[in-house]
């Protein structure tokens, strides 16, 4: 494990616990989980999204990120957007049906997971954008771990404990906050981070993309012990 930066010291057996992880799979005692790294919230529900959310801009609208991005680490072009007039606002706090939830999160910079699975967990770095209720907006106490977070929910450990932790079809924040998050070396930390930020952006090649997920799957597999 020292080609990690981690102590083998503090690892520890754990047969099949509460979170039905697979019993072979060894933890770290009294690891952090994603819910104590990173605030971990669902976006909102305008109640009527016929009337509110449209795919083209049109005047007094903002930027949604709704649903999957169009691949892993980015949410490509804007494809939805919500209105944000005063109007509109009153109508998120005040209407029954409305839910204007953890508004202090809009725009922020963060990660979007897609509430509903996929074939393979898809993350995306998220900034200046709303989020609606189809994603899980992921918050990071420490900004400058946003990245190396980032990789590791687009990697393969992190879709198989998604898996593991909740087999059903939706990814909702009470197991997502769960996953557990395993300290490595500083240095580690770093490098999977410009892996992630050179992965978000959408002008590099195929080959470079799948050498870096590869290293990235690695790393974590290494990690994990998967």
């Amino acid at each position: 494990m020292t080609d990690l930066g981690c102590s083998s010291e503090s690892v520890t057996q754990i047969s099949q616990s509460d979170l039905l992880f697979p019993e072979k799979l060894s933890f770290y005692a009294n690891v952090p989980t994603l819910g104590e790294e990173a605030s971990v919230v669902t976006g909102i529900c305008t109640g009527d999204n016929k009337r509110f959310i449209f795919s083209e801009p049109e005047e007094g609208c903002v930027p949604l990120a709704k649903g999957a991005g169009s691949k892993p680490y980015s949410y490509g072009i804007d494809r939805f957007w919500i209105r944000w007039d005063e109007e509109a606002l009153h109508y998120y706090k005040t209407d029954k049906k409305a839910r204007f939830q953890n508004r202090t999160f809009y725009f922020r910079e963060g990660i979007g997971m897609p509430m509903v699975k996929s074939k393979k967990v898809r993350a995306f770095y998220m900034k200046d954008k709303v989020f609606d209720q189809s994603v899980v907006g992921i918050f990071p106490h420490q900004s400058d771990r946003l990245d190396y977070l980032l990789a590791f929910l687009n990697s393969d450990a992190a879709d198989r404990l998604i898996r593991t932790i909740n087999p059903t079809a939706n990814n909702s924040c009470n197991y997502l906050k769960r996953l557990p998050i395993l300290p490595c070396s500083e240095n580690n930390e770093h490098r999977i981070g410009d892996f992630a930020r050179i992965l978000r952006q959408e002008k590099i090649s195929a080959s470079e993309r799948l050498s870096l997920e590869a290293e990235i799957n690695a790393f974590f597999n290494r990690l994990y012990r998967f």
